[in-house]
């Protein structure tokens, strides 16, 4: 019950978007190594769907500019694989055996996706680099972002993909997207409003350090200012956020375009109304602003409200959640003037005066909502 209950949250509802695209545009070509599986006609229709660049190919090459995606691997020997793959495991693993050479195999991918969570019981404590990945899945998005990542991040990604199958926190299945979405719009400067646990920190700053940006979190208090110490590309300011845009104008950064606005925190509905009236307009043209626990709708499983994780995992919703994620879901919906259903996945275009937008909401994890302002 609890596993169907995780595949209705994370896929089975999620037909109701009204766009599929990704926000950024592909830099390579995806090269897709069927092999002969039945399988790879599924993932051949997602990528035509998010309008992912691909080719079908049945040659392996040891070019690190390229990506593969290899379906049953295990017929591939160690010494044909190419520098960067990922893999979609299609063998059974109730019925058949995971050996230790078809372990190493998924060991040096950049990632494991699987159609199966009884596949990845047998092997998420050893491995932890999977990405659930089930044919007809709506909400696909975030396990084929790698796929306009350049090759030479991709080990990057990997590392931030196993922080978010074992942190289990309110933000860690959102990590990877933060990851791809910041590294693929190639920011100078990123905001972070609210640095919270630090989670979302370490990863922005990833993607940082990788482009030579900076990183700036605000918080009112300065408690969490250790969490920045050890980001190379970090800039902790004590400041109130609503406060920012006086800071920013007078600052060193003026002339550095803002491309990346993450709202880590809000307090109910006026703070988060405030804060999107306050950063929307420091957005550059083509910038993106992130919002945090955008979804209201827990779900209760034995008279626990909580939200569920794209690993499989429950957590419990802290004591005031519910309120603060009720000030971002209204806020969006009125400031926007959209119809926003933080409990359904999103990926629509909008138009607001003479601004267009791109939004994609993810409602699992306790929600995350992207929004792109569209280059004009």
């Amino acid at each position: 019950m609890k596993l169907m209950l995780v595949l209705f949250l994370c896929f089975g509802f999620l037909n109701q978007a009204e766009a599929t695209s990704l926000a950024f545009e592909q830099k390579q070509k995806i090269r897709v190594y069927s092999n002969g599986s039945k399988r790879a006609r599924g993932v051949i229709d997602l990528f035509k769907k998010f309008g992912i660049k691909f080719e079908v190919t049945n040659v392996l090459r040891a070019d690190p500019s390229r990506l593969y995606i290899i379906f049953d691997a295990f017929n591939v020997k160690a010494d044909q694989l190419p520098k960067h793959y990922i893999v979609y495991q299609t063998r059974d693993l109730e019925v058949e055996t995971l050996d230790n050479e078809y372990m190493n195999i998924l060991e040096d991918a950049v990632a494991i996706w699987d159609y199966n969570w009884a596949n990845i019981d047998m092997y998420r404590h050893i491995l932890s680099h999977y990405c659930y990945l089930p044919e007809r899945c709506d909400c696909a998005d975030p396990v084929i972002l790698p796929c306009i990542l350049p090759p030479a991040v991709l080990e990057h990604y990997k590392t931030v993909l196993i922080d978010s199958n074992t942190l289990d926190t309110d933000i860690s299945s959102h990590l990877p997207a933060l990851f791809c979405y910041a590294y693929a719009h190639y920011p100078k400067l990123i905001v972070e409003d609210g640095v919270a646990g630090g989670h979302s920190s370490r990863t922005f700053n990833h993607a940082a350090q990788l482009l030579g940006a900076q990183l700036i979190g605000l918080e009112v208090y300065k408690g969490h200012e250790y969490l920045y110490k050890p980001l190379s590309n970090g800039l902790f300011l004590q400041i109130e956020d609503l406060h920012f845009a006086d800071y920013y104008a007078k600052s060193f950064f003026k002339n550095i375009p803002i491309k990346i606005v993450f709202i880590g925190i809000t307090y109910g509905y006026p703070h988060a109304m405030q804060a999107i009236s306050h950063f929307v307009p420091l957005l550059a043209n083509g910038g993106m602003i992130i919002f945090r626990d955008s979804n209201p709708i827990p779900i209760s499983v034995k008279g626990r409200p909580g939200w569920w994780r794209l690993n499989n995992t429950y957590g419990q919703m802290p004591v005031g959640s519910r309120i603060m994620c009720d000030g971002i879901a209204q806020a969006l919906k009125n400031f926007f003037d959209i119809d926003f259903n933080a409990d359904r996945y999103q990926n629509i275009f909008f138009r607001q005066g003479d601004t267009d937008w791109h939004l994609v909401h993810y409602p699992f994890c306790n929600g995350l909502t992207v929004l792109k302002k569209e280059m004009v």
